[in-house]
C-alpha cells in the first residue's frame, strides 16, 4: 500500500504505508476524500528559515489578537516575539485559543476562522524559532482539519503502544486533531503555562497528516535515547507528573510522539531518481520541497 504526492515542477514522492497501523485503511479512506485546495495554507510549510515571512506572520498574529479582543472581549497580551523569551510568549499567547474555542458556539462561530489562524500563526512560529536555534525541522502538513469537509475518528486501541516521539527525514505521520496540547508539544516548547485542562493527548484523527524532512540523524544511539527519555522524565514530574497529565508517563494512552504510518521510499526530480541517505542529499530535497507545491495526491 503507497501513497503518493506529486508536486510542481514534475517531483514526485512515494511513501511505503505501515499496514500494521490498525488506523491506517480509515486514514486512506478519508484522505482519498480530500482535495489539494481543502489543506490549510498557514501551517503547510514549517520550519522555513524564512526571516521575511517570520516578520509578516509576527505582525498577523498582533492583528489577529486585536480581532479577537475587540470582537471576543478576551485579554490577549501581544508579547514582545524575540529573545530568549520568546517561546514562553508564544505559550502563554496560545493559551487563549482553547478558551476561545470553547466559548458558546454561537459566539465563537464567527471568529472561527480568526482564532483557527490566530492559533495555526503561534504553532507556525515555534517551529519558526526552533530552526533559527538551530535545528533544522522542515516539514510539510497537510492539514485538511480545517476544510469543513472533514471528519474525526478514534484512534484503534491497538496503534497507542506505536506512538514514538523520534521523527526522522521520510517519515509520514498522523497530525494532531484535536484543540488543546498534547505532550510532545508541551516538551518541545517547555510548556509551564498550559492549564491543565488544554492538555488533550492525542485520541483522534482524521486525513491530516505530517510529512517529516528535518536534519535528525538516519541512527538513534542508546546514549541519545537515554538522554532524551530523561529530559522528558523530568519535564513530566517538574509539570506536575500525573496530577497534571492525569496518567503515568509510560501509559499508551499518554500518546507521547507521533503515530507513524509510513516511510518515504521514492524521490523522483524530472524522471530521475534522488538519494536521500546523507545531508547534502537531503538538503537538496528539502530546498526543492521548499520551492514548489504539491499538485495531486492518492493512495493505491
Amino acid at each position: 500500500m503507497k501513497f503518493h504526492l506529486n508536486f510542481s515542477n514534475d517531483i514526485s514522492l512515494v511513501y511505503k504505508l505501515d499496514t500494521t497501523v490498525k488506523s491506517l485503511p480509515i486514514w486512506a479512506m478519508e484522505i482519498s476524500r480530500m482535495k489539494v485546495s481543502d489543506m490549510c495554507p498557514i501551517n503547510h510549510k514549517h520550519s522555513t528559515n524564512d526571516a521575511s515571512l517570520i516578520a509578516k506572520r509576527i505582525v498577523r498574529l498582533y492583528e489577529l489578537a486585536d480581532i479577537l479582543n475587540r470582537e471576543l472581549d478576551v485579554k490577549i497580551v501581544k508579547e514582545p516575539l524575540t529573545g530568549e523569551d520568546r517561546f514562553n510568549a508564544l505559550n502563554r499567547m496560545h493559551i487563549h485559543f482553547p478558551n476561545i474555542h470553547g466559548m458558546r458556539y454561537d459566539k465563537f462561530l464567527p471568529l472561527e476562522e480568526v482564532a483557527s489562524e490566530y492559533n495555526d500563526t503561534i504553532h507556525w512560529l515555534e517551529g519558526e524559532f526552533r530552526v533559527t536555534n538551530g535545528n533544522m525541522n522542515f516539514k510539510m502538513y497537510m492539514d485538511f482539519n480545517k476544510s469543513g469537509a472533514t471528519k474525526y475518528y478514534d484512534i484503534n486501541e491497538d496503534d497507542f503502544i506505536k506512538f514514538n516521539p523520534a521523527a526522522k527525514f521520510g517519515d509520514l505521520s498522523l497530525h494532531y486533531a484535536q484543540v488543546g496540547r498534547h505532550s510532545k508539544e508541551l516538551l518541545d516548547a517547555m510548556d509551564f503555562d498550559c492549564p491543565k485542562d488544554q492538555f488533550v493527548p492525542q485520541t483522534k484523527f482524521t486525513g491530516s497528516i505530517g510529512l517529516w524532512f528535518n536534519r535528525t540523524p538516519g541512527y538513534i544511539t542508546p546514549v541519545m535515547v537515554e538522554k532524551f527519555y530523561a529530559h522528558w522524565n523530568n519535564f513530566y514530574n517538574k509539570r506536575g507528573g500525573k496530577e497534571f497529565f492525569g496518567m503515568e508517563i509510560d501509559d499508551p494512552k499518554m500518546s507521547f510522539g507521533y503515530l507513524h504510518i509510513g516511510k518515504l521510499s521514492e524521490v523522483k526530480f524530472k524522471g530521475n531518481s534522488l538519494e536521500f541517505q546523507t545531508i547534502e542529499e537531503t538538503e537538496y530535497i528539502r530546498q526543492l520541497l521548499l520551492a514548489n507545491d504539491i499538485t495531486s495526491f492518492y493512495v493505491d
